[in-house]
Order: C-alpha cells, then sequence, then structure tokens
C-alpha cells in the first residue's frame, strides 16, 4: 500500500476505536443478503447507495493492498424483494495495480413468512453472481455462481436481528480451477461450492444512531477453505438518509486481513 493509503486506513481505525463506536462490515459476504428491507403490503419501496472500502488480503503467496467501491441497489414491492451490488475494485500486484469490475451479485427474494405485522419476516432467496471481473488479477471468480437459500428477520422495538443460510456453487471451471482450487477472488472470496450463513444484530440508540455486528462464514463442499469474516459499526440517520463506518477482519482461512468501510444509503 502506498503511503498515502495505509495512512487513511491507520487514521480510520483509530477515529473509530477513538470514538468507540465499531464500524458495520460493508461489503463483505454477499452470498444471502440478511438486511433488514422496508416494510409495506403493497407500496413500492426504494433503497440505493453507495460503498467505499480499504484494506489488505492475501493474494498469491503475500499480503496484498486493495481498495473497492460499490453501487448497491434495491427494491420491494409487496412480498417481493431485489437487490443489486456491483462493486469495483483495485488491488496491489507487486507494485503495480490492477483495477476494473468486480462480480456483481444480483439477488430476488420472497417474503413468505410475516408476523406481527411484518415484525418477523422470513423465506427463499436466490442469487447469481456473473464473471465480469477479471480473475487473472484478483477481481472475480472466472465463472458463474448460483445461490438458493433461505433469510429471516426479526425487530422488536430498538432491537434487530437477521439471519441467511444457503447454498453456493460455480458453474463451470473458471477461476478456481485454473489457479489450483481455494477461495477466489481475495477481494471478495468463495469456494467453488459451498454452506454459507450470516448473522447480523443491531441496536438503535438515541438521535439516529445505532451499532451493529455482524458474522459471515462458509464452509466448503469438497476442496475449498473455511471462511468467516467478523465485523461491527455504527450507523446514523437523518431521515431517509442513513451512513454507516465499519471495520471487519478475517477469521480461518479468510484472505482479508483487516478492512475498513463506509456507506451511504438512501430509502424511498
Amino acid at each position: 500500500m502506498r503511503p498515502t493509503d495505509r495512512a487513511v486506513a491507520r487514521a480510520l481505525a483509530a477515529v473509530a476505536v477513538a470514538a468507540g463506536l465499531p464500524l458495520p462490515a460493508a461489503a463483505q459476504h454477499r452470498h444471502h443478503g440478511s438486511g433488514a428491507a422496508t416494510g409495506g403490503a403493497h407500496r413500492l419501496h426504494i433503497h440505493a447507495g453507495v460503498s467505499a472500502e480499504l484494506g489488505s488480503v492475501e493474494f498469491v503467496g503475500s499480503e496484498r493492498d486493495y481498495q473497492g467501491l460499490a453501487v448497491m441497489a434495491g427494491a420491494r414491492l409487496g412480498s417481493a424483494e431485489l437487490h443489486a451490488h456491483v462493486p469495483f475494485y483495485r488491488i496491489d500486484l507487486a507494485g503495480d495495480w490492477s483495477e476494473g469490475p468486480g462480480d456483481p451479485h444480483l439477488e430476488a427474494r420472497w417474503v413468505a413468512l410475516a408476523l406481527a405485522g411484518g415484525a418477523l419476516e422470513a423465506g427463499p432467496s436466490f442469487a447469481v453472481m456473473p464473471p465480469i471481473g477479471d480473475d487473472e488479477h484478483g477481481l472475480g471468480m472466472g465463472h458463474w455462481m448460483l445461490m438458493a437459500g433461505g433469510f429471516a428477520r426479526v425487530t422488536s422495538g430498538r432491537l434487530g436481528a437477521s439471519a441467511s443460510l444457503g447454498y453456493a456453487g460455480a458453474l463451470g471451471e473458471g477461476g478456481h480451477s485454473h489457479h489450483g482450487g481455494g477461495v477466489r477472488p481475495p477481494v471478495a472470496p468463495m469456494n467453488a461450492h459451498e454452506i454459507d450463513a450470516s448473522l447480523e444484530g443491531r441496536v438503535a440508540l438515541v438521535r439516529g444512531f445505532g451499532l451493529a455486528a455482524t458474522l459471515s462464514g462458509a464452509a466448503p463442499l469438497g476442496d475449498g477453505e473455511l471462511l468467516a469474516l467478523a465485523g461491527a459499526g455504527a450507523t446514523f440517520r437523518l431521515g431517509p438518509v442513513e451512513l454507516g463506518l465499519g471495520l471487519a477482519h478475517g477469521l480461518f482461512e479468510h484472505p482479508a486481513a483487516l478492512r475498513a468501510s463506509t456507506q451511504v444509503m438512501a430509502s424511498f
């Protein structure tokens, strides 16, 4: 990482620690999104935003620095939900920087169960990731990924929680086989076939401030590696706009050493 990039990363981490506010891990394991959506019987709800992240990952036998930017959007009408996450990355390859789009994540969900006026919701989800990113330079997987599973979310007063569980599998070989198996890409790793899960807890404090903690993971089916990413963060909401700041760290074989992120989201 260049000196200016390293200084930004250290400054952001120092601000988080000094403020005593852990930050949400934006754009981490995106296999089956479990975040809360705005309810409403037949009204159209739309959200859109951007997120940015920087950190370091293990790639080709050494630690590499990277930055990421993503555009996010989604909509809900009745029980149907659509979500999109389109990332762009810049990663250090031994002094040369590779940059470009990553693999987008497109997801559809159906709220099959809604109890207590929407305080508890659950249903199936299906997602696809087309191979847009360059897998030779650590930006994509090099093949299509399909994901199917389920999600659940609950709110009670100031507290909220969400969870997801599902299967993700590769169509074709692509980057996983060309590079000796394992997880690809380092900026958003997945196994060729895996069971993945995520948990998130949230608490609303005062005057729009809130805290969140997340844990996502994936267990390989066949060859692969056990992955997990733990994060924590703070949010601030002003009207329809929410700002989030976060820190996350990879566990087990996850290549992320440390990831700092921020995101701005607007809901309508």
